[in-house]
């Protein structure tokens, strides 16, 4: 995961226990003083924190539909292959690959289809 990914998820984290701590300071005033502005601010807080919680887990549900490959190799002699066969959409393959040598393959993705033999 990316540095801004996870910065981006800690905010959003920050973000829901502020307004979890801001629902139970507002239950206690409001318990205490029964006003209607702070009976008011309560259920404004409750719906933005529901809200952001929803908003949460459909953004992550999202983002779990798709796969990352990430692959560090120094020497490919054979075939190096990313991702095979059918995968979910989005697919991201990362190689990072010193050396081929000579008859080495490198493929990012491979849908599963017949084999080719490039040594033939």
């Amino acid at each position: 995961m990316r540095k801004s990914k996870r910065i981006a998820r800690g905010l959003i984290a920050g973000a829901s226990i502020a307004l979890g701590a801001s629902v139970a300071v507002l239950i206690s005033l409001w318990t205490s003083s029964g006003s209607i502005p702070i009976g008011v601010g309560l259920v404004v807080a409750l719906i933005a924190w529901v809200g952001l919680e929803v908003w949460r887990a459909v953004r992550e549900d999202d983002a779990a539909e798709g796969l990352t490959v990430v692959q560090r190799v120094r020497r490919v002699r054979g075939r190096l292959t990313g991702a095979r066969g059918p995968v979910p959409q989005p697919t991201q393959v990362d190689m990072h690959i010193d050396t081929i040598e000579e008859g080495g393959q490198v493929i990012g993705y491979d849908s599963g289809g017949p084999r080719t033999s490039s040594n033939s």
